[in-house]
């Protein structure tokens, strides 16, 4: 963040990527996504769905007038249709 403004995001696959031998000296700026793909509050869970889907992530930030209130994850998402339908959504 810088300020109020979401900069980046940082996945498990980012930090993946960096050589062992800079593990200890790499920071966050160094290893984040800045392109992000994000939804507003009023989004559809299915708009989300179909985004992470599309973009191959499994997280978006929620934005709302500019600034970051919450991030839904592909998991959170899969598991309320579960909870709602009664049917198993994992493959």
């Amino acid at each position: 963040m810088d300020g109020e403004t979401l900069q980046g995001i940082v996945t498990l696959t980012d930090l993946q990527k960096v050589p062992d031998a800079e593990r200890d000296t790499t920071n966050v700026g160094q290893v984040m996504a800045r392109k992000l793909y994000v939804i507003a509050p009023e989004d559809e869970a299915s708009a989300a769905m179909k985004m992470m889907s599309e973009m191959g992530i499994r997280r978006l930030p929620v934005i709302d007038s500019g600034r970051l209130v919450g991030i839904v994850s592909r998991e959170d998402l899969v598991r309320a249709m579960e909870l709602c339908t009664g049917r198993d959504f994992k493959r």
